[in-house]
């Protein structure tokens, strides 16, 4: 959301409550217009990598999901190496959001800050990735193996307040740039 006060622009965070279709009277299915999913979701994230602008080379003789900045490579392991296809793409779109931080894509600084587990560029590619699976299609299957996991998460942001916000923020615009649906400039400053 963006406000606009004396021709400045700022980001606006509400609350909107919203209720399941059964919790409502006087409302039938019929009169909302459906939330299209594509039919062939694999097909449809393959799209999606194939159709990146900017596109960088991605090879798939790693043992693990990386992105090497200095050469503009992701490497990724085989698709044959994971449980199932949805958590390959799930896996290699969390990578390509790291790779949108390069200088000749989206330039993000927090691509310098990947290393730590609970970094804000972390966060960016984990809900980024989740934005474009379920634009593909894919969805409720990323079930974390355990909480624990969370409870990094709880404490960064119970530190720092602004964190989620941001990050969605910025994955939003590696979605769109991703997508090419940017509206943005790229690099343009954003209100605080």
């Amino acid at each position: 959301m963006k406000a606009e006060r004396s021709g400045e622009k700022r980001r606006v965070l509400r609350y909107e409550k919203v209720y399941n279709l059964s919790q409502c009277d006087g409302i039938t299915a019929s009169e909302i217009e459906d939330v299209v999913i594509p039919h062939k979701p694999l097909l449809e994230c393959k799209n999606i990598v194939k159709s990146m602008p900017n596109a960088h080379r991605i090879e798939y003789t790693g043992r693990s999901a990386d992105y090497v900045e200095a050469d503009d490579l992701v490497i990724m392991s085989p698709s044959t190496d994971y449980k199932s296809p949805e958590l390959f793409y799930f896996d290699l779109f969390r990578i390509l959001i790291h790779s949108t931080g390069h200088t000749l894509r989206l330039d993000r600084k927090e691509l310098s800050d990947r290393e730590p587990v609970f970094s804000r560029e972390a966060l960016i590619a984990d809900i980024g990735a989740h934005y474009l699976c379920f634009l593909s299609g894919v969805a409720g299957f990323l079930a974390l193996p355990n909480t624990n996991h969370l409870y990094g998460w709880i404490e960064r942001f119970t530190d720092d307040t602004r964190l989620f916000v941001s990050a969605t923020v910025q994955a939003q615009k590696v979605v769109e740039y991703t997508l090419n649906t940017t509206s943005t400039p790229l690099n343009a400053p954003e209100a605080e």
